[in-house]
């Protein structure tokens, strides 16, 4: 599935929160046989951590929040060997995934902080949606080594599990217990 990635030692996946990217990571680790290194297992607020993870590891492929395909080209030096993968996901499937974990609260408070004062539920939709914006326009035409990946397609991988036997995953569950 990950035929173009299949040379690559260093690979960073990010994208939209809720939009498949620690399941994607999951599988590219599994397929090219890299250490998968969470988003958990480091401070993913601080630049520094994240550098130092860059720096250190020689082959990894790390999942990252989304603010870090906002803050990659200023890593431009460490970024010429490291390959990033996106995923995009539709908002609206972005939004009822925040909604089954209780995000939606969170969502609302982002969307505050922009300026959306009493956000009204299809407000929702525009968080993603401007996220996504922002990586096709602003972040993917500086980048030379990426790829671009939609969630659905995802489904054809063997680590995929169905909607309906995950339902009742928590938000960073990717297999059952």
């Amino acid at each position: 599935m990950f035929e173009k990635l299949k040379n690559e030692t260093k690979v960073i996946v990010t994208g939209c929160q809720r939009s498949g990217t620690r399941i994607a990571s999951k599988m590219i680790a599994y397929d090219l046989g890299l250490p998968y290194i969470d988003e958990l297992e480091y401070n993913i607020h601080s630049e520094s951590d994240l550098l130092k993870i860059l720096e250190k590891h020689d082959r990894f492929v790390l999942h990252a929040p989304n603010w870090v395909s906002m803050r990659l080209i200023p890593f431009a030096p460490i970024m010429q060997s490291i390959f990033v993968v996106y995923v995009s996901r539709s908002p609206k499937d972005i939004c009822r995934s925040m909604e089954r974990i209780n995000w939606a609260p969170k969502a609302r408070t982002v969307l505050e902080r922009l300026g959306v004062l009493n956000p009204e539920p299809w407000h929702m939709y525009a968080l993603p949606t401007m996220i996504q914006m922002r990586w096709k326009h602003s972040i993917k035409p500086r980048l030379t080594k990426y790829l671009g990946i939609e969630y659905t397609d995802l489904k054809n991988h063997i680590m995929w599990i169905d909607k309906e036997d995950r339902k009742e995953f928590v938000w960073n569950q990717t297999k059952p217990l």
